[in-house]
């Protein structure tokens, strides 16, 4: 159940993810398997992220970060900082989300979570390249950063999201043809792989140009 949810997650079907991280809560309390228990109640907030439900959304990915964190287990704690940095993106709190996800890099480059130092890299650089933040420059050196690590370890649905984010930043820098080269790289990335949310986040992104 655990793993179905984070799959849905990856599909972008915040229902079916909500209904899998449901059930593996109540498998897990039960036994009290503690690291997957923390992770299954952020995998549920990010399944009502997805839905649009971001205050819920928020409440459980934070119930899963103090579970974890007070169990004093870093493994994957990183994991748990992303998926808060994202909460915080999404509601338009851009501190919250960089404080979080600097946090993230420092806990996966400490624990040699490689996968995760790529993707908070990718997602460092969304985040500083939104908004107010100005170092476009630097938004994109970052991504391409995170995107060498996740290409080398074949995360695919990563990558598609770093091509993804590192188009979002030449589109608000006004690069037309280079955030549409790497928008539609991405589009074609989330429709290969299913991953349904991400494909019309992507094409709303093509829209706007």
């Amino acid at each position: 159940e655990y793993n179905y949810g984070f799959v849905a997650i990856l599909q972008g079907d915040g229902k079916l993810a909500e209904w899998h991280f449901k059930n593996s809560i109540k498998f897990l309390e039960k036994v009290q398997f503690i690291q997957p228990l923390a992770l299954a109640w952020s995998g549920l907030g990010i399944a009502e992220l997805l839905k649009g439900e971001l205050e819920v959304g928020r409440k459980h990915v934070e119930k899963g970060y103090k579970i974890h964190r007070d169990a004093e287990i870093e493994w994957n704690l990183s994991t748990q900082t992303i998926f808060l940095s994202a909460c915080h993106y999404e509601s338009g709190d851009l501190d919250e989300a960089l404080h979080f996800i600097e946090e993230a890099g420092r806990l996966a480059q400490k624990n040699h979570e490689r996968h995760i130092e790529g993707k908070s890299l990718i997602w460092l650089g969304r985040i500083l390249g939104k908004g107010r933040f100005p170092q476009s420059a630097e938004s994109e050196a970052h991504i391409l950063r995170g995107l060498k690590i996740l290409d080398a370890l074949n995360t695919k649905p990563d990558v598609a999201a770093g091509y993804f984010f590192l188009g979002e930043v030449y589109a608000n820098r006004g690069q037309k043809k280079e955030a549409l080269e790497n928008l539609n790289r991405a589009k074609e990335m989330f429709q290969e792989m299913s991953m349904d949310y991400w494909f019309v986040r992507v094409q709303e992104a093509l829209g706007r140009l």
